[in-house]
């Protein structure tokens, strides 16, 4: 399944549920969904069956030119049957290319989203979101609360929100891979799962009027204007 590959982005919309998906897949909650939830086999030699503890089931190719691996192709196979058949009637689209974009969609709106993609994996999952925006001088609780475990029976996915100069600033968002907090200040190792770039945010309690900040290998500057937390029920996790 190529578990050891990071997720691979290939659009510009898909980056608010990819974000989760590679957050969770670092943190071995995917591939746990897997052994729980899917059934994977291997057929022909050109294709590869899947099936999950929801009631969905197809095959994806073998290979892929792009480079995205099996385990995200299959994912990715899953999640586009919330787009069928209204949106995909006419072509054989995959999943990032009808994923509509998170502008307007609130943190409701996109816990409702994750939720019902994931639905198609294993019944009876949950899905909240929180923001929280940096630049409006976060008190230290509101960081602290960030950085616990999720409650019992539920595990969480933290995703960095980006400004980024392209030369045009865009919205991003992007896996938090790690993050740890000490004296007031709140530390998130991050990737992107678009351009592939390792980042580190440095979110201080009390600062207002400006975000972190992080350069790329390359020079480009990004800003961490937000910071959602995703907790989910209903999903594999450590005791």
């Amino acid at each position: 399944m190529a578990w050891e590959q990071a997720t691979v982005q290939t659009s510009d919309t898909a980056c608010w549920v990819l974000s989760v998906v590679e957050a969770l897949r670092h943190s071995g909650v995917l591939r746990r969904l897997f052994v729980r939830d899917v059934k994977v086999a291997a057929g022909d030699g050109a294709v590869v069956a899947w099936a999950t503890a929801a009631g969905e089931a197809g095959s994806v190719a073998a290979a892929d030119p792009v480079g995205v691996p099996l385990w995200q192709r299959v994912l990715e196979a899953v999640f586009v049957r919330k787009h069928r058949p209204r949106r995909l009637s006419s072509g054989p689209l995959g999943f990032q290319d009808v994923v509509p974009p998170a502008m307007g969609m609130g943190m409701k709106g996109r816990a409702a989203a994750l939720e019902a993609y994931l639905a198609l994996v294993t019944p009876g999952v949950h899905v909240t979101c929180a923001l929280l925006t940096p630049r409006v001088g976060l008190p230290a609780a509101a960081l602290t609360n960030a950085a616990r475990p999720p409650p019992a029976g539920n595990v969480t996915a933290l995703v960095a929100q980006l400004c980024i100069d392209l030369p045009d600033t865009r919205a991003h968002a992007v896996a938090v891979t790690s993050h740890r907090i000490s004296n007031g200040t709140l530390t998130l190792s991050t990737y992107d799962q678009h351009f592939r770039q390792h980042g580190k945010y440095a979110v201080r309690a009390g600062a207002k009027g400006g975000a972190p900040e992080c350069a790329w290998d390359d020079g480009t500057r990004t800003v961490c204007d937000g910071i959602v937390a995703v907790t989910i029920a209903g999903l594999p996790h450590e005791v």
